[in-house]
């Protein structure tokens, strides 16, 4: 049985007689759809000012990121989302309780095959599938983009060092007496230091 078959068998077994319980789902789940639609307007507006200073630092970006503690991956799904809010914004004022995750898969689809996957008589089922189902739902909408090149590779690593190093370079260690924090402390390093002599092997 499915983790979603187990959810519904659950979801049986509730005495639907029990009008209290029924009033407080109702309520449950107007509040869940209130938060998604806050959720979703405060994580647009993040991508649309990540995306402003992605523009004007350009290889900067990624100190940037470190300095407001924001992962690449997490600033590229806001940039998404408020992409998507921009180009279809009747898909997100329409479907904000799906919930931030599932929109996020549906502003990296193609435009033209996202109402395909928001269809209005799904929307019961699209809004109760878990995150991993919903991925299913839409993986096999996505266009395959080309082959990944060693070079797009080594930019992605350089965006990722630029973050770690800004991070690094604002840490501070100095007065650490644990022993057991410290030897875990250095082995990291050592670690990070055989890593970073590998990828200086393979550059020369």
């Amino acid at each position: 049985m499915s983790k979603g078959e187990r959810a519904l068998a659950l979801a049986r077994a509730i005495p639907a007689e029990d009008a209290q319980v029924e009033r407080l789902t109702e309520r449950y789940l107007e509040l869940r759809r209130q938060v998604f639609r806050d959720a979703v307007d405060t994580l647009i507006e993040l991508g649309q000012i990540a995306a402003d200073v992605h523009r004007r630092l350009g290889r900067a970006y990624a100190g940037w990121l470190a300095r407001v503690g924001t992962t690449y991956g997490s600033a590229r799904n806001y940039a998404a989302l408020a992409g998507l809010a921009a180009e279809q914004p009747e898909i997100v004022q329409g479907w904000k309780e799906l919930g931030p995750t599932k929109l996020y898969r549906i502003a990296f689809l193609p435009k033209p095959t996202r109402k395909k996957v928001l269809r209005p008589h799904l929307r019961e089922d699209l809004t109760r599938a878990t995150d991993a189902e919903f991925a299913q739902i839409v993986e096999p909408h996505f266009v395959r983009k080309r082959k990944v090149t060693p070079e797009m590779r080594a930019h992605g690593l350089y965006m990722k060092v630029q973050a770690w190093t800004e991070a690094l370079r604002k840490s501070k260690v100095a007065g650490v007496v644990d022993s057991r924090r410290k030897a875990d402390l250095l082995a990291g390093l050592d670690a990070l230091e055989r890593a970073i002599e590998r990828i200086r092997r393979d550059l020369r």
